[in-house]
């Protein structure tokens, strides 16, 4: 094994590893969110399929039969259970695909809200999380129900491409390809019927779209990163098994950006998720209170204003009520307290 080799695999496992760890923390997150939305949870499957491909990467990047062609010969049948990668690749590719085309699909549907009934809406919501799951599942056991009821040559080693038959390794890949596709189609979609309703509606409903604008950013990340990490290579892997002369635009390159890419969106996200926010802005609130630097804020609600002047460990904090008096203008009560906080 060649050191270039040797530095690939390693560089595979530990962003491997770093994905796991990112997407796994991210679905965590998500999870434990109080409010939580149903775009949320599809991003949150999303992470999961990330952390299945980091999973992949790490276990077959450690094997030694994958590296090298040996004479010794393996039963196809045997390949699932000696290389968990196969399943995890599968497992991966399918749920982060099938997660960002939901994501797409329930964005247009959400900016279309102004013409369907909410309660379609909501039925719609809940068919894409089943059909996220259903048909990750479906598609990891139709894929082992064929590798396992048919007969093959023993395989030198285990991969994907050796022990699928050619059109089942080429379906899967076709899959993934066109959904990353209708996702890229649909996001263009929802972004033209974003523009189209701020033009037209009222101010609630503009406020509304404002905020399914801040929601699509987020939707239109994801999607960026899983079309060009993982829509742009299989197209090309795709090309290249029927095309055996175009074998370089097949690089190992664009596998290690894909895995890489996996912890950077995660990370990504978990900044932009509210309970770390909420996290920072504490941490931050804390480091002001004990700066050396004196500093004021001023609150106000309910006809209220509070003044609070803070210094390391000690504040004070100043309640001004304005009270409207039938014949007076104004009563000030100026009220003093000692706070600490």
């Amino acid at each position: 094994m060649n050191k270039d080799a040797t530095t690939v695999q390693a560089i595979q496992i530990v962003f491997g590893f770093s994905s796991i760890a990112t997407n796994v923390l991210l679905a965590a997150i998500i999870f434990s969110e109080k409010s939580l939305k149903k775009s949320q949870r599809l991003i949150a499957c999303s992470a999961l399929g990330n952390a299945f491909l980091g999973a992949g990467f790490v276990a077959y990047n450690t094997r030694i039969e994958v590296i090298e062609i040996t004479n010794k010969t393996i039963d196809q049948k045997l390949c699932l259970l000696r290389a968990p990668d196969i399943t995890l690749f599968q497992l991966g590719d399918t749920l982060l695909a099938v997660s960002v085309f939901s994501l797409a699909v329930e964005r247009c549907i959400a900016v279309s809200t102004i013409t369907l009934d909410q309660m379609f809406i909501k039925k719609t919501e809940y068919f894409l999380i089943r059909f996220t799951i259903l048909a990750t599942l479906l598609d990891c056991a139709i894929f082992w129900i064929l590798v396992l009821s048919t007969s093959r040559p023993k395989v030198h080693y285990c991969v994907h491409m050796e022990i699928a038959s050619e059109t089942l390794f080429v379906m899967h890949f076709i899959f993934i390809s066109v959904l990353g596709y209708s996702s890229l189609i649909l996001c263009i979609i929802t972004a033209l019927l974003i523009k189209k309703h701020r033009s037209i509606c009222c101010n609630v409903r503009q406020m509304q779209l404002r905020r399914e604008m801040r929601v699509m950013k987020r939707i239109i990340v994801a999607l960026a990163f899983t079309f060009c990490f993982q829509n742009v290579p299989a197209t090309l892997h795709l090309i290249v098994v029927y095309n055996p002369d175009l074998e370089f635009l097949n690089s190992q390159y664009l596998w290690i950006a894909q895995n890489i890419s996996a912890s950077v969106h995660a990370a990504m996200h978990i900044l932009l998720t509210v309970s770390i926010r909420n996290i920072f802005s504490r941490m931050l609130f804390h480091f002001n209170i004990c700066s050396p630097f004196k500093f004021n804020s001023v609150h106000a609600a309910n006809n209220k204003i509070i003044i609070v002047h803070s210094t390391c460990g000690k504040s004070e904090k100043t309640i001004c009520e304005l009270e409207k008096s039938k014949h007076k203008s104004e009563n000030v009560l100026l009220k003093v307290t000692p706070f600490q906080r």
